[in-house]
């Protein structure tokens, strides 16, 4: 989970997309999202029963945003960490939506979509809009799937334990060119691959806090998929940066 700090953004219900012309100011990231990758059950699912096809149309990669290769590794460096750690960076703002939650007004900012070897990341910020400075957002399970029994196989089995729900597992990328829908990965032993441990996070007025969401790795020829996030809806055409 990561935390940052930005000027406010507007909360008008009826702007449903914005033009990504912000970006995001002075970050603190906090790390209580992802056990190691290399456990990870990763995967994804066709739709309509259609077979795995990559595209022979590669349209050339876009590179890597450096403050989101910079924020990536912080992560990866500092799993576990129980406090926020300072790091002055900016993210780039690739479409946002306005919604709410129990009356609290917030905007969704998806931040970026990037594969490194065998994972693919969505970054994503939530931003509390709330004026009259005594709202504060409670994250819990807003962008969860609702489910509290992890997937064990790619045959859509579950595990008979219960587990969290306060995470980002809910969000979920669509590869329209093959016809694929790629759930949120989890590790060997149920730990889901994505921000996690949101029930205690919570989010002052004119604050924002950034999230991770881990996948299998994106084909070659994908340079654009459909990315959902619950509470704010289906962002399309999204650039994949590799």
């Amino acid at each position: 989970m990561n935390r940052i700090d930005q000027p406010r953004l507007g909360s008008d219900p009826a702007a449903g997309s914005r033009p990504a012309a912000r970006r995001h100011r002075r970050a603190l990231v906090g790390v209580v999202l992802v056990t190691a990758l290399a456990a990870a059950g990763l995967g994804a699912c066709g739709i309509g029963g259609k077979e795995d096809v990559v595209s022979d149309t590669a349209a050339q990669a876009q590179p890597v945003d450096p403050a989101v290769a910079q924020l990536l590794d912080l992560t990866a460096a500092n799993v576990g960490a129980k406090k926020p750690i300072d790091v002055s960076t900016e993210l780039p703002s690739l479409d946002t939506r306005a919604t709410s939650d129990q009356g609290t007004p917030l905007t969704v900012t998806l931040n970026a979509v990037t594969v490194s070897g065998s994972v693919t990341t969505v970054v994503f910020s939530a931003t509390n809009n709330g004026k009259g400075g005594s709202s504060r957002w409670q994250v819990s399970d807003f962008f969860s799937d609702g489910e509290r029994k992890y997937p064990i196989d790619s045959a859509g089995h579950k595990s008979e334990n219960w587990g969290k729900s306060d995470n980002t597992d809910g969000v979920y990328i669509t590869d329209t060119t093959n016809q694929k829908v790629y759930r949120t990965a989890y590790d060997t032993s149920g730990g889901c691959l994505c921000s996690g441990n949101l029930s205690p996070a919570f989010v002052s007025e004119g604050r924002t806090l950034v999230f991770q969401t881990s996948f299998a790795a994106l084909p070659e020829g994908v340079s654009t998929v459909d990315v959902s996030i619950p509470g704010a809806g289906t962002f399309s055409n999204v650039k994949v940066t590799r």
